[in-house]
């Protein structure tokens, strides 16, 4: 993974302060939304110079999340930390219908993320074993359910320990209107964000859906 930097936030006095100590005291303290996003200008983009959609659209909301330090700030021994920035952890399925975690390191270009990131969808699809990487937190939590196209989505979690990784989950895409729509949801820690964190980050990875070069469909 990529250098790993990341800096203490001070809970006393912090504007978070009062919400932290109200919502670190819930058993579940995770809240989630699922929405559509327009995703036609990156399918379309995609289909005409032969890219994979998967990889574009995960690393495009990868780069949302990051434009969001809500997302990525992770709570680890009582303490709220901040990273710089944020990588992938993907579900990949493989033949035999269980899955394995690939890890994909933040790149702002996609022509850097790709490679890498093929490669460990790739990898993954070749063992049996879960590559966990238990106290890794400086990651978003990423599932995909290409068969799906669900309206909203409930997560496993443990209830113990202090896992404050955000998770997003995407769904099986469809045409309506003339569109391209993918569905997505967004598992957040309500002691680090609140609603308009989370629409902040369906804010940017919208304009990140949106921002290709223009596309020749007669071509």
């Amino acid at each position: 993974m990529n250098n790993i930097c990341k800096y203490k936030v001070n809970i006393a006095g912090w504007k978070r302060e009062v919400h932290y100590n109200f919502f670190q005291g819930f058993a579940q303290p995770f809240f989630g939304i699922s929405t559509d996003m327009d995703a036609t200008a990156a399918y379309n983009y995609c289909k005409q110079h032969g890219l994979s959609f998967f990889l574009f659209y995960l690393h495009r909301s990868l780069l949302a999340a990051n434009q969001v330090p809500e997302l990525r700030q992770r709570i680890e021994d009582g303490e709220v930390y901040e990273y710089d920035t944020i990588s992938a952890s993907v579900t990949v399925l493989r033949p035999d219908d269980t899955f394995g975690f690939a890890y994909m390191d933040h790149y702002e270009e996609f022509e850097q993320f790709a490679p890498p990131a093929r490669a460990a969808v790739d990898y993954e699809k070749t063992t049996d074993r879960l590559q966990l990487r238990d106290g890794f937190n400086s990651l978003i939590h990423y599932s995909i359910l290409k068969d799906i196209r669900f309206t909203s989505m409930q997560h496993a979690q443990p209830l113990a320990g202090d896992d404050s990784v955000p998770k997003i989950v995407f769904g099986q895409f469809y045409r309506r209107d003339g569109r391209v729509w993918l569905p997505v949801a967004i598992h957040v820690h309500h002691a680090l964000c609140d609603g308009r964190h989370v629409g902040r980050f369906v804010h940017y990875f919208q304009e990140q859906m949106n921002r290709v070069p223009a596309v020749n469909m007669n071509a």
